[in-house]
């Protein structure tokens, strides 16, 4: 129940622990905002930082939120489950929502990327896999796996992202199962942070159970 303001001092950071991060905020830290090398964040907020990433670790990652930072959303290291987290309106050439640049069998699950100036979700390493996963309206790719990455989707729903919907790399191993493309935005309005799932294409996310 801590909110951290960098006030945007040099290289400024919220908290960078092995441990747990709950219940907490980060604004205005131009280094990573919120990072674990090892532990759990839950249920914490960062917004409006200009560090290469907002949040980022090697753990878990439960319910969080990063919208509107100058950069990553979310950045992965190694064998981290991601649940229940919200990336959007993130900007600048780092600007993606979920992005695993080192993150060997990292998991996603329930997570929705929005309106990210780069993919919403980007595997640039081995083995993620993405369960339950929306991505609409990113300046990239909805789902992105670059070169020979390996990447698994089942029940993921994606709209409008600029890029394509899906670019699975080359890995013959890789899978997209069961995915949902849209016609209209899946929320209820979500550029003001509402990520309710409307009546009309949400409807059929909550149809299948997504």
């Amino acid at each position: 129940n801590i909110d951290f303001d960098g006030n945007t001092q040099t290289a400024s950071r919220a908290v960078n622990i092995r441990g747990l991060i709950e219940k907490c905020s980060a604004l205005n830290c131009t280094g990573i905002a919120l990072a674990i090398t090892s532990g759990s964040i839950v249920n914490c907020l960062a917004h409006d930082n200009s560090g290469t990433s907002a949040i980022s670790g090697s753990g878990s990652i439960y319910g969080c939120v990063a919208h509107t930072n100058a950069g990553r959303g979310f950045n992965f290291s190694t064998n981290t489950s991601i649940s229940r987290c919200i990336s959007y309106l993130n900007t600048g050439a780092n600007g993606y929502g979920f992005d695993a640049s080192n993150g060997e069998g990292s998991i996603y699950n329930n997570c929705v990327a929005y309106d990210n100036a780069q993919s919403g979700f980007r595997n640039a390493d081995e083995g993620a896999t993405y369960i339950n996963c929306v991505a609409e309206s990113n300046t990239g790719f909805g789902f992105e796996s670059t070169a020979a990455n390996l990447a698994q989707y089942f029940n993921c729903a994606v709209f409008d992202n600029t890029a394509g919907d899906f670019s699975i790399g080359t890995d013959p191993f890789s899978i997209n199962i069961d995915s949902i493309t849209g016609t209209a935005t899946f929320f209820a309005n979500a550029a003001a942070g509402d990520f309710a799932l409307n009546g009309g294409e949400g409807a059929d996310l909550k149809g299948i159970g997504l």
